[in-house]
């Protein structure tokens, strides 16, 4: 005997593919019944099953309600279906509410009128499932599976659907390299944390390679369910090749990128917001938050998630933020960041008089700095830098 009716007790623990199966197969049979009365002048019309989903009373009684499409009017109604013997042998529910208004007369109708009233409104049955829906998932599962790197079985084990119908995968699950997971709440500058950078409300996020090694930046909710932030949200940065990174010691090097992905603002003032994976010169990668991607050879960057949060670190968040341009005394961070790198003050004061007018100068940031620092202490000798028919020693 087929399923012996256990599936209409354990259909919403089903996965997907198995529910597909199950919604199909009784799809197929009214659909045929509807056509073979058609036929027999039981009915009239162009008539067509369009869809069917499963529903469960109050009573815990399992219905089909069948949506069909009369391709004449294009107008669609209902039908119930009764699954009490199985899902093949089903019965068509008549609602004859002539017949009740009949009995009223006689007797108390109103344990009948209620189950009627239940079940009229279980076309808009907010907690059943509908085999077109279950295809768009289906099709959701084949695109996340080949978007990961992952198996369709893998997807649809590991995958649940949100109220709004969209894909989530268990994190735990995820395929490939996985990188550190970043807290949506971790700070990243004085005023703004990374869910702020995203404007979204992640628990967490985690930037992973596929299989197929392709980098994703994933959102994580609090149920541990990831998704990935679409090209709605984020733009994959090909051009990024190295940025300047700010350590959590206070050392500033220069780190390769394998991935940077330039958050996507409607404002100016944030628009060159990055998040990405460098190399460091560690055995681990480093995940990092970065300004300057409308200039992606300008970045500076800070490590995240931060393990330390010292005065280096709250100096970084000052440089970072989008909100303001910290008041800093010029003359004394050049002094500080020329013995970071090693370079003589005033060569880099010199630099900065050189990259800056004067009105830009007295408003420099410590991002300014460091950039034309960096690039300064890649220049054993400041006269290497004149072009020959300039120099005055030739």
């Amino acid at each position: 005997m087929e399923e012996n009716n256990n599936w209409k007790e354990n259909f919403e623990k089903l996965n997907s593919s198995e529910q597909i199966r199950i919604l199909q197969g009784s799809y197929d049979i009214i659909s045929q019944r509807i056509q073979n009365e058609l036929n027999a002048g039981v009915r009239t019309g162009n008539l067509d099953v369009i869809d069917i989903s499963y529903n469960k009373t109050a009573d815990g009684k399992v219905v089909f309600d069948v949506v069909i499409l009369n391709k004449e009017n294009g107008q669609t109604n209902h039908e119930l279906y009764d699954t009490e013997l199985d899902r093949i042998n089903l019965d068509k529910i008549n609602i004859a509410k002539n017949e009740i208004n009949f009995y009223k007369l006689m007797y108390d109708t109103s344990l009948i009128e209620r189950d009627l009233a239940e079940l009229e409104g279980l076309r808009d049955n907010p907690d059943k499932i509908s085999l077109n829906e279950l295809k768009e998932i289906d099709k959701q599962v084949e695109s996340s599976a080949q978007s990961l790197g992952l198996s369709k079985e893998d997807v649809t084990y590991a995958a649940t659907i949100d109220a709004n119908h969209n894909l989530k995968i268990n994190a735990d699950s995820l395929g490939g390299s996985q990188y550190d997971r970043i807290q949506g709440t971790e700070k990243i500058s004085a005023h703004y944390n990374v869910n702020d950078a995203l404007n979204e409300d992640y628990a967490s996020y985690q930037i992973i390679k596929t299989s197929s090694g392709i980098y994703k930046l994933m959102g994580i909710d609090n149920n541990g369910y990831a998704e990935e932030i679409g090209q709605d949200k984020v733009e994959y940065l090909t051009s990024a090749n190295a940025i300047t990174l700010m350590q959590e010691n206070g050392d500033v090097v220069q780190a390769p990128v394998l991935c940077a992905f330039r958050v996507k603002s409607q404002s100016e003032i944030d628009r060159d917001q990055v998040i990405g994976l460098c190399d460091n010169g560690t055995v681990d990668k480093t995940t990092f938050y970065a300004r300057g991607a409308i200039s992606t050879e300008q970045m500076i960057a800070e490590q995240i998630p931060q393990r330390t949060h010292n005065e280096e670190r709250a100096s970084q968040e000052i440089i970072m933020d989008t909100q303001y341009t910290p008041q800093i005394d010029v003359m004394d961070r050049i002094t500080e960041i020329a013995e970071r790198y090693d370079i003589d003050p005033e060569d880099l004061t010199e630099a900065l008089r050189d990259e800056y007018d004067e009105k830009d100068f007295d408003h420099l940031t410590d991002g300014d700095i460091i950039n034309v620092a960096e690039y300064e202490s890649r220049i054993p000798n400041r006269e290497d830098r004149i072009p020959p028919d300039e120099n005055p020693n030739n």
